[in-house]
């Protein structure tokens, strides 16, 4: 069985000594660990690692200075190849944390913190190296069509000037924040949650700063919704505020918050840990732009803009090789729709392509930013899932059915809005399969009995 990832973590007392090993090796992590300074610390050996860790418990001054030299050489000097980046360490050491994101850390995590959050944040990171990685994959399908395709993300993307909600808080905590962010930060400053929440509706941020002064209940609460709504779900929340006024420091996380900084802040350490999480979400955000522009007129399928047949069968092809030689998880959803022939006979052909049409646009919006939906044949689609095991697999599936499946589509007359059943089903290539091989195991598995399918 495939692993979720490799993981090298630099840790001063080994795997038998980080709190960190159970967590990764309970969730099928492969994980390598070498100690700061020792034999391993160039930058130059992080191998087929697609993660790299670095676990400052416990670090001696000399190990510390070696952590952040070596942040930098990972990130910087060129030796290794590109993996994020993440260090871990105490919520107390600010002035570390400032050391090691400004050496170029793609994300500071700190304790304590669950196991839910260090997993998602690792997923996250392992996500946006997943969709790079298939960007270049896919520009090299595409070049056998002739069709040259961007597979680099402009660096004006990610730079720019920060726009910061900043929500409730004290006045004194005001000067000290734009002291803090400097000219580089546009502030805009929101004194309750439903004024934030407005503001969030109508205006475009690149993250959210709740202050949460002791007395503050709301704040908690307000980063939740935040959360919970569907056009804000991926946009960083930082929470801001007195150690005192938490009861549990795990609070902030299980609400959604992706960091917290407490009084009194390091010189830097605001506008450091905001730049690194802002980055992060405009990194993601430009590969969903690349990735939307890759499309091109002769990869595409002319009815619906998916991908084609013949350009899925081609990078499943690949990618099942590439799987296979790297120990990766490769899954794909298949989907049809239900009784077809139906909505042809009663609103005619002319109208069955029009939904057809309806549902590839859905489907192309649905989808996470590193998969690749196609139309397969007539009414079956596609979805090919890279670096995902058939759990998460079928979470996808449930996402697609559960929107599709609930939509009115038009077929032809306005007032007669017609109803759907689509089909699912997503299933985990395994060690004999060929894309032939595998896509015909994921049509058997959407036969139903009596319904005159393979």
């Amino acid at each position: 069985m495939a692993c979720t990832a490799r993981v090298l973590v630099y840790a001063s007392g080994g795997a038998e000594h980080s709190d960190i090993a159970p967590t990764l090796a309970a969730n099928g992590f492969d994980a390598r660990f070498v100690v700061p300074g020792g034999p391993v610390n160039d930058g130059s050996d992080t191998g087929d690692a697609d993660l790299v860790i670095i676990d400052c418990q416990d670090l001696r001054a000399d190990e510390e200075s070696a952590a952040v030299d070596l942040t930098h050489l990972l990130k910087h000097s060129g030796k290794a190849r590109p993996v994020p980046v993440i260090v871990i360490d105490r919520s107390d050491d600010s002035a570390r944390q400032v050391k090691l994101l400004s050496a170029g850390a793609d994300e500071y995590i700190a304790r304590p913190f669950l196991d839910s959050q260090l997993l998602g944040r690792l997923g996250s990171h392992l996500r946006l190296a997943t969709m790079r990685e298939e960007l270049v994959r896919r520009a090299s399908t595409a070049k056998k069509y002739g069709v040259d395709q961007e597979t680099v993300v402009p660096s004006e993307e990610i730079k720019g000037i920060v726009q910061l909600l900043v929500i409730g808080g004290r006045g004194d905590s005001f000067s000290a924040i734009e002291a803090q962010l400097g000219a580089d930060t546009d502030l805009t400053f929101a004194w309750s949650g439903q004024t934030a929440l407005d503001y969030l509706q109508r205006r475009s941020f690149d993250a959210v700063l709740v202050d949460m002064d002791s007395h503050d209940g709301e704040a908690l609460q307000l980063c939740s919704q935040i959360r919970a709504h569907p056009s804000l779900s991926t946009l960083p929340v930082l929470i801001f505020g007195d150690r005192i006024g938490l009861n549990d420091a795990s609070e902030p996380y299980r609400a959604g918050a992706d960091d917290v900084l407490f009084r009194p802040l390091a010189n830097d350490e605001l506008r450091t840990r905001i730049r690194a999480l802002v980055a992060h979400q405009r990194y993601r955000a430009a590969l969903h732009r690349v990735y939307s522009e890759a499309r091109h007129l002769i990869t595409s399928d002319s009815l619906t803009g998916l991908y084609s047949h013949g350009y899925l069968m081609e990078h499943l092809g690949d990618e099942i090789d590439y799987a296979k030689a790297h120990d990766r998880n490769l899954s794909i959803a298949l989907f049809d729709i239900h009784q077809m022939r139906n909505i042809n006979r009663q609103y005619g052909y002319a109208a069955g392509d029009k939904v057809i049409r309806q549902i590839g646009s859905l489907m192309s919006r649905l989808v996470r930013g590193e998969d690749l939906p196609a139309r397969l044949n007539g009414e079956e689609f596609c979805v090919l899932l890279p670096d995902t095991a058939e759990r998460d697999a079928d979470l996808v599936v449930s996402r697609l059915l559960n929107v599709v499946n609930f939509t009115e589509f038009s077929a032809g007359n306005p007032d007669e809005p017609c109803s759907v059943r689509l089909r699912g089903r997503a299933v985990q290539m395994t060690a004999d399969d060929t894309a032939e091989g595998l896509i015909e195991r994921g049509r058997a598995s959407l036969a139903e009995p009596g319904d005159g399918r393979r």
